[in-house]
């Protein structure tokens, strides 16, 4: 298995194709690390840049990293990742009722990793 020490992991944050290509990332560490997936989609490359949730996932059996039933996954790029972060969860609950916002999980990711 190779290695990728966190200073490469920077580096690689800061270049233009890890905007499209972080998706990918993401979907590969789900895949290994759940291995009761229903179904998951996270679009990429250009499919990356339309509108909608940048990822969505159904597990059956969670675990520390990918939780149980349905989960919405959103991924900032913005150096404000709290504004970000806020932004989205207004705009993913507003249109939903109580009942559907307890039967999903929004997490909300930061593209570079170990800076903040």
């Amino acid at each position: 298995m190779k290695r990728i020490s966190a200073l490469k992991l920077e580096q690689w944050a800061e270049k233009l194709n890890a905007r499209t290509d972080f998706p990918a990332v993401v979907l590969d560490l789900v895949r290994a690390s759940a291995t009761s997936l229903s179904s998951y989609r996270f679009p990429q490359g250009d499919k990356g840049q339309v509108r909608g949730f940048d990822g969505i996932v159904e597990c059956e059996e969670g675990n520390a990293f990918v939780p149980d039933g349905l989960s919405i996954w959103e991924i900032g790029h913005d150096k404000d990742y709290e504004g970000k972060a806020n932004y989205e969860y207004q705009k993913h609950t507003d249109g939903l009722t109580q009942e559907a916002r307890g039967e999903m999980t929004l997490l909300l990711m930061k593209q570079g990793g170990c800076h903040g």
